[in-house]
């Protein structure tokens, strides 16, 4: 009996492609935790965690493999804007708290 070569044959992938990063996992969930609680000071806090997790993240994905790596840059996504609308309001309130002490 012989094997034909157009027949598919079944490999197992190593185990590490089927792993889903944890730090995907975990900067993806601080930026959800971000979006919760958009308003204060905390979730910019946060949206600096997630943005470090999310990059390991794809790094680690890119170099070892896994999966993970939509995860990860939605959570960048999500604590990226999460950072810039926190440094937006501070610009602002700042300039309105400027003005109001200047012209009383």
């Amino acid at each position: 009996m012989s094997v034909d070569a157009s027949t598919p044959v079944h490999r197992p992938e190593s185990g590490n492609a089927e792993k889903l990063n944890v730090l995907a996992v975990v900067a993806f969930v601080l930026a959800i935790l971000v979006a919760g609680q958009i308003v204060g000071f905390g979730s910019v806090t946060l949206a600096i965690f997630a943005v470090g997790a999310g990059h390991v993240a794809l790094q680690q994905i890119k170099s070892r493999g896994g999966r993970g790596r939509t995860l990860a840059l939605f959570a960048l996504a999500i604590s990226y804007a999460a950072g810039i609308w926190g440094l937006v309001t501070t610009v602002y309130w700042a300039i309105l708290l400027a003005g109001a002490t200047i012209n009383p």
